[in-house]
């Protein structure tokens, strides 16, 4: 249990008892006991008996105070618990006449005080601290076990309230997805998210449109069957670059133009070559001469190169970087083959209705996730969709480092940035001069960038960026935050209080979120989807509740996850899940 929710329990309990009358340097306060509680480790019952040591006569004086106060309610007198009361009976003559014989009667208590248990009030405090320290304990396997139930009580609900539709062959319009259980999922050609239970049959449905490619124009069409001749031919178009042994070397290596990614020229070494996906990482090509000055002379010589030493290939993702040496003279380059994701081959297949709706969107991931290539096929069905849609390409990862965009773009258009501090400059020059519907930033990452983003997104009807990282790791992250709305402290009233366990102050969202929904890039045929986001932030700050995110995967024929974004997928999957709620740290 963490110190915090310690001090939210033990706090009401405290606030009610009001310190001794102090009669020396230092006073016996039951706050301090009760507030101790609050200390990581369950030492309660130790600082107990050192405070009972140091404060014995003031402990008494205490409980009979205490005492007094509550039998100020009791017809305004104090009776002791030991001591019987005794009232008489005028209809007893027993004794005679007249007699005022008397009877032992209970005492007019109420409820009977933890203090009035035993008359050893040294033995109760003792006891009472180390109650406290094992009921601590047991609260904590108490709430976890009870949050499991919790759980499988709300699985069993959704499955049983499931089966009765599971029989059925149709396909269902409701935006409301069934809890826990995987559905299927495809669009409509209006862009609308159908779903239906995965024991409907027909799973296969071989007369429907190719997942990725529902509601898309004739030109974007022409895009997807002209992708794989075009990217073969920009692969060929760099290697062309190379030195005529280098690119022979190559040729040589199986299925090499496929998964060939970076080649590295240094000077009087050997070419070192990098690949992705499964199997070689790297090989160094020490069968070939090492490269020399004239190597690299012939691919920098009448190339243009902006001011980070980054250049290319017009109309291509290719990206040539050169290492200088301290006379400013190009001794080593990488050379990193761009390659982009054919239209309705990525996981934007799973995003069709965002497309349709243009609202604001945030694409969250790791390096190498996938975030620029998602980004590219995104804007280019939001293009299809007759959106004007302008790209800020801070550092040309999106449309590529020459002056002609690249092809994958489809309609969209571009804006490059001469210099990353002038991102916001290029962002309301875009907003100003060319009237967008949808702005794209690819990468934000810094505080100058988020306000940048804030300043233009009232201006537009929707925009569209990436970040590293996902949604906890944003909101742990202070500047980062700010794209959800950021985080403040409030302090609420008594009722609310009530509410929330006795917690006085809380963390809300401070304003609104810039972004309607929050995509995690999970792999490359995987996404978290979080739709109204700034309700999800609401919720995950709210201690009694827990939100919720729609998991959407591309399955194989097997039912597994595939491990590659391929396209001719007929449907996929989601399936609605509770989300692990982070522990966050406040404003």
């Amino acid at each position: 249990m963490s110190a915090a929710k310690r001090t939210r329990l033990i706090a009401p309990v405290a606030q009610h008892h009001s310190s001794v009358r102090a009669t020396s340097e230092d006073e016996l306060c039951l706050n301090d006991m009760l507030k101790s509680c609050a200390l990581p480790a369950n030492n309660l019952h130790s600082n107990v008996e050192s405070l009972l040591r140091k404060h014995l006569a003031d402990f008494h004086e205490l409980t009979l105070s205490h005492a007094k106060s509550e039998a100020d309610a009791n017809n305004g007198r104090y009776i002791d618990p030991a001591t019987p009361s005794t009232t008489t009976n005028p209809l007893d003559t027993s004794s005679g006449f007249g007699a005022a014989a008397t009877t032992l009667s209970p005492p007019s208590f109420v409820r009977k005080r933890y203090w009035d248990l035993g008359p050893d009030k040294l033995m109760l405090a003792r006891a009472a601290a180390q109650q406290v320290d094992q009921l601590l304990p047991a609260l904590d396997v108490l709430e976890y076990n009870i949050s499991a139930l919790t759980d499988w009580k709300r699985r069993a609900n959704a499955y049983f309230a499931a089966t009765q539709y599971m029989v059925r062959d149709q396909w269902s319009l409701s935006p409301r997805l069934p809890k826990h259980i995987a559905v299927q999922a495809r669009f409509t050609n209006d862009g609308r998210l159908i779903w239906r239970y995965g024991g409907s049959g027909h799973e296969d449905m071989p007369a429907a449109q190719d997942l990725g490619l529902v509601g898309a124009s004739d030109g974007l069409q022409r895009v997807h069957d002209q992708f794989v001749h075009r990217t073969k031919q920009e692969v060929r178009d760099l290697l062309n670059l190379l030195p005529y042994r280098v690119r022979t070397a190559i040729d040589a290596i199986p299925d090499a133009c496929r998964t060939l990614n970076e080649v590295v020229l240094d000077l009087g070494e050997p070419p070192r070559l990098r690949f992705f996906g499964q199997g070689l990482d790297s090989m160094d090509l020490v069968d070939v001469e090492p490269i020399s000055q004239a190597d690299i002379e012939a691919i920098v010589r009448d190339r243009k190169f902006s001011s980070d030493r980054r250049g290319g290939i017009n109309g291509q993702l290719h990206r040539i970087s050169w290492v200088a040496n301290r006379e400013g003279k190009a001794i080593g380059l990488t050379i990193r083959v761009g390659r982009a994701c054919p239209p309705g081959e990525g996981v934007t297949q799973m995003l069709l209705d965002l497309v349709k709706r243009g609202e604001s969107v945030l694409f969250l991931g790791k390096p190498g996730s996938g975030k620029t290539h998602t980004l590219r096929d995104f804007v280019a069905r939001l293009s299809d969709t007759g959106n004007n849609v302008m790209i800020v390409d801070t550092s040309n990862e999106v449309g590529g480092p020459g002056d002609v965009k690249h092809f994958s773009l489809h309609k969209a258009r571009r804006l490059q940035v001469r210099d990353r501090s002038r991102q916001f400059e290029v962002l309301l020059e875009a907003v100003q001069n060319h009237t967008p519907d949808i702005v794209c930033i690819d990468e934000i990452s810094d505080a100058k960038e988020v306000a940048a983003a804030r300043s233009v997104v009232t201006r537009v009807k929707g925009m569209v960026a990436t970040a590293h990282g996902d949604l906890e790791s944003i909101l742990r992250n202070k500047v980062m935050r700010e794209l959800l709305g950021g985080l403040q402290t409030a302090t609420v009233g008594d009722a609310r209080a009530k509410e929330l366990g006795g917690r006085k102050t809380v963390t809300t969202r401070a304003e609104e979120s810039l972004f309607t929904t929050v995509v995690e890039l999970v792999s490359r045929t995987e996404v978290r989807v979080f739709q109204n986001v700034g309700h999800v932030v609401d919720t995950i700050l709210h201690p009694h509740e827990f939100p919720w995110a729609e998991r959407r995967w591309l399955p194989t024929p097997d039912g597994s996850v595939s491990g590659t974004g391929a396209g001719g997928h007929k449907f996929f999957l989601v399936q609605v899940k509770p989300l692990e709620k982070p522990d966050l740290d406040g404003p």
